[in-house]
């Protein structure tokens, strides 16, 4: 009966070591998001996120701007959940300016190589690795996604977060 005790400790805590030791791998190397349409970051999925950006917009609190400069060379390399955003909202800011997201604004980012600036956030750079649909806060000294430390699985979860900040 003893034994059966101690195998079952012994159990629980070789799951807990595995447990642990994988999350810490997985956080080591910050692997980008490979996104679907039942992903969910905080209970909030990505067709629901979509739905509170519309929302937003309809009452004010996000302002688009239909008139802008709707064309880009790297508009092709962004992700498709990216695309989709702005073809729908060509600029969007916030109430009180500090966030900008513009096709206007889409460029390689001076910061991170191989990255896409898609608009600044106060200070912020923010970008997207080609072809991808994550966003990353930077600014500036980071220079590989090793370093970044702020990250939103899509536009839409950046840009929800933005306003609650906001």
């Amino acid at each position: 009966m003893v034994w059966y005790s101690i195998l079952g400790m012994l159990a629980i805590l070789a799951s807990y070591t595995f447990y642990s030791m994988r999350e810490r791998n997985c956080a080591a190397k910050k692997l980008p998001v490979k996104l679907s349409s039942r992903f969910k970051i905080d209970g909030l999925a990505i067709e629901d996120s979509k739905f509170q950006i519309a929302e937003m917009v309809d009452s004010g609190r996000l302002i688009v701007a239909y008139g802008e400069n709707t064309s880009s060379s790297f508009f092709s390399k962004l992700g498709p959940l990216t695309q989709q955003f702005f073809t729908q909202y060509p600029s969007v800011s916030t109430i009180n300016g500090a966030c900008l997201l513009a096709i206007s604004e889409i460029r390689l980012s001076e910061y991170a190589q191989g990255f896409i600036s898609i608009g600044h956030s106060e200070d912020w750079d923010i970008v997207q690795l080609m072809g991808e649909d994550q966003v990353f806060i930077i600014e500036g000294s980071e220079r590989d996604i090793e370093d970044f430390e702020v990250s939103f699985p899509s536009i839409y979860h950046f840009l929800i977060s933005e306003t609650k900040l906001g």
